[in-house]
This record gives structure tokens, sequence and C-alpha cells, in this order.
């Protein structure tokens, strides 16, 4: 029972995160800290997550720990990009399945770190590779554990249809697509704050669909607030 508030924290942890790193990337735009928080809002799973005790909740604030780390990884190239990696780790370590974000990951790194882009991502890969291999010498059972969990995943679970998969991205994503078009007006006033002043960033948009693809992949029933956070950022 005591563990279920650690769940809380974290996960609240993680959408603070998640606000300070939105609030950032809005900065150039009026009200930007209020539009960060409608926007972390208005997607009901991210705060629905910190309601119970899960693997979900527990690794929020390292995945969004790493995307705020990665915002500023170009200041200091090989610290930070060994951080964000071993964030991303971390992350991945609590719950399996958020390795379906790493593609997205890099892509933040490639497009937040334009000029220090691979200065930035052998240090995260190494970082990453300390963390996991420092686990698996800890807990070397760890992978025989894990294959078994996926062999079993779904397991005593109801079964979802595609209507109710429906029913669930609508009721996910409905109060976000109500402030599309404001939002999308301040993502133009946006762009042009930044035109004047920032050079071309890469990579661009076809990659950025290329990383999402692996978080779109259904995984039997599963459905889980880590796959919003990238279509927020």
């Amino acid at each position: 029972l005591q563990l279920m508030h650690l769940g809380t924290a974290f996960a609240a942890t993680g959408s603070i995160l998640l606000l300070v790193l939105l609030k950032r990337l809005l900065q150039p735009m009026p009200f930007a800290l209020g539009s960060a928080l409608i926007l972390v809002l208005v997607v009901p799973e991210l705060f629905v997550t910190s309601l119970y005790f899960n693997t979900t909740a527990l690794a929020l604030p390292f995945f969004t720990g790493c995307l705020l780390v990665l915002r500023h990884a170009g200041s200091a190239p090989m610290a930070l990009g060994a951080l964000a990696g071993a964030l991303m780790a971390a992350t991945c370590l609590f719950r399996l399945d958020f390795a379906a974000c790493v593609p997205f990951t890099v892509f933040c790194l490639m497009r937040w770190n334009p000029r220090h882009g691979l200065q930035v991502l052998w240090p995260a890969v190494l970082g990453g590779i300390a963390v996991a291999g420092t686990f698996l010498i800890w807990q070397p059972s760890f992978v025989s554990s894990a294959l078994s969990i996926l062999g079993t995943f779904s397991d005593g679970e109801f079964p979802i249809t595609m209507v109710g998969r429906l029913k669930i991205i609508v009721v996910t994503f409905g109060p976000a697509l109500l402030i599309l078009p404001l939002w999308l007006r301040h993502l133009r006033k946006l762009h042009q704050a930044r035109a004047p002043q920032t050079p071309p960033q890469f990579p661009g948009p076809l990659w950025l669909l290329v990383s999402l693809l692996p978080t779109l992949v259904p995984l039997n029933n599963l459905y889980s607030g880590k796959y919003l956070v990238p279509f927020i950022v």
C-alpha cells in the first residue's frame, strides 16, 4: 500500500518535468507557461497514470527528464549526453516498452542540437550502456524474466476490439483536439518569432514521422500514456 504513494510521486514528477520542457520549447510565445499547462492537462492519460502504482508512472520522470536534458545538451555535449543516455536506459529498465520511444528521443537529440548532434549522441549511447550494464551485473536474471513477461503480457486481460481502441483514442485525445485550432495558431506565431534568428534545423518532418512509427505499433491491448508524450513534445 505504501508503494502506491511512490508511483504517484514519480508520475507527478514526470508531469512537472514535461511541463518545464514544454514551457521552454514555447518560450518565445506569449503565455508559454499557460499553454504548456493546457497541453499537459488535456491529455488525461498522463495524470491518470499517476493514480495507481504502475511501471509507466515509475518510468515517466526518467523519460521526460531525458528529453529535458537533451534540450540543453549542446551547452555540455559529453556530460549532458551521457546523463540523457543514462536516464533513457533507466526509463526502459522501469518500463521495457518505452524502448519504442528511443527513435523519437534520437530525433529530439538531433533536432535540438543540430551543431553538436554526434557529440551528444555517442556519450548518450555510452551512458545508456553503462546504466544497463551495471543493472544487468546486479540483476543477471533480468533478461530471462523480461522475456517471460513479454511472452505472457496480455494473459488475464480483456481483449480490446478496434472500436474499443478508437474509443480510447477519442477519449484520450478528445480534449486536445478541442484546442487544436488555437494551438495551431500559437505554433504559427512561434515559428514566425523564431524564423529570423534560428538556422534551419535537422532532421525534417519525414524523420519525425519515421521516429514515431514504433510508438504506433499496437501491442495487443496495451495502451499507455508514454506513447502520448512524443506527440505533445
